[in-house]
């Protein structure tokens, strides 16, 4: 593409079009042959595979973006939770917003009864003591800090908000499981014998994307060509006897790949 850019504005330079642009590709072949390369077209299969691992992307995305929302939610309405938890997203935590989300209701409890909610919850049991303490700790500061009046309307409320963002992050959980499920299978059809996955640091999301966006590596004459479709390689810029050094990547080729 850069070869006919040049081209072009040597042969057409106070003008440019995509008639321009398609009429100096298509004489490319009598100016220079060797800057060609034949067209390649992935079989149907790892076009799928390739369709799947961007929607897997994109779920990961959504789902990463929706964590990050409740953190949000909650660093800011019960500051000192994380802490206490440790892990604000484990199942048994999801469960517990469905349940004691609201600070006073906490508080209504005895240490006793919030610890027995916490180990039906399915808390960590050799931990239940100091969550409990913890959490109601928690408690009073926000009740200190809105008030009972203002707490209780304000905590209804982002409940409901919390849960819906809660209930969307499952669903995108549960697709990405399944979509996960059928990439698996895909891969193995398309790499019976796991070649991929046999190169060490490699896993199992990341032997899925090299099959299906690499396909034949034959298809690379050499190494360097490779690096070149991959974008893994530094610019080149050249102006007389000068080349700069330190250069970026071309970030050619799949996005995607450069992510394993």
């Amino acid at each position: 593409a850069q070869y006919a850019a040049r081209l072009q504005k040597a042969d057409r330079p106070r003008g440019r079009s995509d008639r321009t642009s398609a009429d100096m590709l298509a004489k490319l072949p009598s100016f220079n042959r060797r800057v060609l390369h034949p067209l390649h077209l992935d079989e149907a299969s790892r076009y799928v595979g390739q369709r799947f691992a961007r929607q897997y992307e994109s779920l990961t995305k959504d789902i990463t973006a929706r964590k990050n929302r409740i953190q949000a939610i909650e660093r800011t309405h019960w500051p000192g939770l994380e802490q206490v938890v440790k892990q604000p997203l484990a199942p048994w935590m999801r469960r517990w917003r469905e349940e004691l989300y609201d600070p006073q209701a906490l508080l209504s409890l005895t240490e006793t009864e919030l610890i027995n909610e916490l180990l039906l919850l399915g808390a960590p049991p050799d931990a239940l003591g100091t969550l409990a303490l913890g959490m109601r700790q928690v408690a009073q500061e926000i009740i200190r800090l809105y008030g009972p009046a203002r707490a209780a309307i304000i905590f209804p409320a982002l409940r409901v908000e919390v849960l819906r963002e809660q209930r969307v992050l499952t669903m995108f959980e549960m697709e990405r499981k399944e979509l996960g499920k059928r990439i698996r299978e895909l891969r193995r059809q398309l790499d019976p014998h796991d070649l991929a996955l046999s190169v060490v640091g490699v896993g199992e999301q990341g032997a899925a994307v090299y099959t299906f966006f690499i396909g034949d590596g034959q298809r690379f004459p050499s190494q360097r060509q490779f690096r070149g479709w991959t974008g893994m390689c530094p610019r080149s810029s050249q102006s007389g006897d000068v080349e700069a050094k330190g250069m970026s990547i071309s970030k050619a080729g799949p996005s995607i790949i450069k992510q394993y």
